[in-house]
């Protein structure tokens, strides 16, 4: 009966252990000798080489702690690291086998020839950290944790009044400085802090006066793409789609 599913499948899934794959003789050369056209998808712990490839993984292990994901998003003054949410690990790597299997797919359907397909936690987690681990190729520093190194007021969450957060992702901040500024009520930081270099020596001042302006209006106010009416604001003409989260929806609540 197995062998008819394998003959009659176009695609065999399989998360078992080496040795059990071993065992049941369910490796790739046994199935291929089956169905020559079978894609093969392996999804495991800590990949194909290397001194753990034998063993099991789970996300919590294989994809949070040693794929250095739980490192990146902890405190640099925190006693200990941050703990996962469920599945964190378990529902990219998924979606990465998933591609793989539509690639395999192709594959097949162009040559006609089977092929093995597989992921594997610790990867997941690599390919999740790539942008950092090019950094730190790049510049020779390590990973920076989360709360370090220097940022701009408009890449960081605020809390509104009614106990929400809203999350400024301008990345381009010499484009949108100005507006930003005028949509929370602090046009007088435009000329103040006119380039760069200025607002990255001053950042946390800067980021205490947005921190002041948004605490005093709910997150609908914010969400909406309005200012709201303050002494600093009142006199400030108000242009047309000047909102940083009406123009380019780069706000997040």
């Amino acid at each position: 009966m197995f062998e008819r599913l394998v003959g009659w499948a176009d695609v065999y899934i399989t998360n078992q252990l080496p040795r059990v794959r071993r065992k049941l003789r369910t490796e790739p050369a046994d199935l291929f000798a089956v169905s020559p056209r079978l894609v093969y998808a392996k999804g495991h712990g800590q990949g194909q080489a290397g001194p753990d490839a034998e063993a099991g993984g789970y996300d919590g292990v294989s994809y949070w702690a040693r794929g250095a994901v739980a490192h990146l998003l902890t405190s640099a003054d925190a006693d200990e690291p941050i703990t996962q949410r469920p599945a964190i690990g378990d529902i990219p790597a998924g979606m990465f086998l998933a591609g793989a299997i539509c690639a395999g797919l192709v594959h097949m359907l162009r040559t006609g020839t089977g092929v093995v397909v597989d992921t594997a936690l610790l990867h997941a987690a690599a390919w999740t950290l790539g942008p950092d681990l090019a950094y730190a190729s790049l510049t020779g520093d390590q990973i920076p944790m989360t709360g370090s190194g220097p940022r701009s007021p408009l890449t960081y969450p605020y809390r509104t009044s009614d106990r929400r957060f809203v999350n400024l992702m301008m990345l381009d901040e010499a484009r949108y400085w100005a507006q930003a500024c005028r949509a929370v009520g602090l046009p007088e930081l435009i000329d103040t802090y006119p380039d760069a270099a200025a607002r990255r020596i001053d950042w946390p001042a800067l980021r205490e006066r947005f921190r002041a302006a948004i605490a005093g209006s709910p997150a609908q106010v914010w969400s909406n793409g309005c200012a709201p009416r303050t002494a600093s604001s009142r006199s400030t003409p108000r242009r047309r789609r000047s909102s940083p989260t009406r123009t380019s929806s780069r706000t997040a609540i």
